[in-house]
């Protein structure tokens, strides 16, 4: 992924697994079967061809214009895209829809594992 200006925030997996990893500002992920080795259980209903296959991604947070191009370059194939033309609710299709790329509000993480039971709440002064 280059920037035409701006910094990348961030860049972090989404349902990545196995030999997938985020390495800077580049990664390397594979989409691939879902695991099928069941016990046979007669409760469990038979899996039903053909089986989908587990999509892989990148989440990306920019700290830019909306004037910043950004260039991704895959084995697949590049494309690009303007920050500008990323409007929710409306992604953007590139490599005859093998990859899409989304705008999406940013999440922060408000705690860590071992306080993950908290409930976080908001309050509001007056």
């Amino acid at each position: 992924m280059t920037l035409s200006g701006g910094r990348l925030v961030r860049l972090e997996g989404w349902q990545f697994a196995g030999q997938d990893r985020v390495e800077g500002d580049s990664w390397r992920a594979f989409s691939t079967p879902p695991v099928t080795n069941r016990a046979p259980n007669p409760a469990t209903p038979p899996l039903v061809e053909p089986r989908a296959v587990i999509p892989v991604g990148v989440e990306a947070v920019v700290d830019a214009p909306d004037s910043l191009q950004v260039h991704i370059s895959t084995k697949g194939g590049d494309f690009s895209f303007a920050l500008k033309d990323l409007m929710y609710g409306k992604p953007l299709r590139f490599l005859g829809g093998a990859a899409l790329v989304e705008r999406q509000p940013v999440g922060e993480l408000l705690t860590t594992p071992e306080w993950e039971d908290d409930h976080v709440s908001v309050t509001v002064g007056r």
